[in-house]
């Protein structure tokens, strides 16, 4: 189905752990309000139950990609979108912490050449059998594009020059055309935004301990332009989001955590 006459539109949310979304303990850091989705508006697939749940009954994780109760960009994102298209929204997700984009490199987690790409395809052809079985879902869906949140692996490489930044570059080009390939031929939406990037890459911390923070450095700030330039350069990728280098001063990180920032 295309985008226009499908009831659904599914999204794919990929990258690290900031893919999960942060909010704050009762506000999404910028004074607002927790946003719930109306039931039955918002759903997400759960591999580990092979099943598709509705988020706004979701309180903790689902097969640890995706928390409700935390559920930042994801649930503001889809609470505006079903507002203004009227559609429903369905989640699949892969977003596994320190999880880099160069084949054979690893910092934390695994990467996303070598591993979770094809989990992530692997997820995907599980969640269409899922709704093969579900009369109200099945070929009422259309997959509307996928969300890329990722950067923070990269600069370790840059750090320790282990990779040049043209190197890291082409290596998330070349995932990028993986997906292409990957779900391309299912893509309902507009030609050339399939992906669309959600910059991480935020700030340095000084001491790699939670309690601690440092001012930007240069590798920071080249992991960011490497993202816009891919976004900027890929015929299939749009850049979404992009001045997280500001969330330092307006204090919009997680009490306590150097890494992960509240989402709005």
């Amino acid at each position: 189905a295309k985008l226009a006459a499908a009831d659904y539109h599914l999204f794919s949310v990929a990258g690290q752990s900031n893919g999960w979304g942060y909010l704050g303990d009762r506000n999404e850091g910028l004074d607002e309000p927790v946003p719930v989705p109306e039931p039955g508006t918002v759903f997400y697939y759960d591999q580990a139950k092979d099943a598709i749940g509705d988020a706004s009954a979701l309180k903790d994780s689902a097969g640890g990609e995706y928390n409700g109760a935390v559920a930042g960009f994801l649930h503001r994102f889809a609470v505006d979108y079903v507002k203004a298209t009227g559609k429903k929204v369905i989640f699949i997700h892969k977003s596994p912490g320190n999880s880099g984009v160069v084949p054979g490199v690893a910092y934390g987690g695994g990467n996303w050449p070598d591993t979770y790409r094809g989990e992530l395809r692997t997820k995907f052809s599980a969640f269409q059998a899922c709704a093969a079985r579900r009369p109200e879902i099945a070929g009422r869906y259309a997959f509307a594009g996928m969300y890329w949140s990722q950067g923070e692996a990269e600069v370790f490489q840059l750090e320790n020059r282990s990779k040049t930044l043209p190197e890291l570059e082409r290596s998330l080009s070349s995932l990028f055309d993986g997906f292409v390939a990957d779900y391309g031929a299912a893509y309902a939406g507009r030609p050339g935004e399939m992906i669309r990037v959600v910059l991480v890459s935020v700030f340095a911390f000084g001491s790699m301990k939670n309690d601690r923070f440092a001012p930007d450095t240069v590798h920071w700030s080249a992991s960011r332009d490497l993202q816009r330039h891919v976004a900027e350069a890929h015929p299939h990728a749009r850049m979404v989001f992009f001045a997280t280098e500001l969330f330092f001063s307006q204090g919009v990180w997680q009490p306590n955590n150097a890494v992960h920032y509240k989402q709005s």
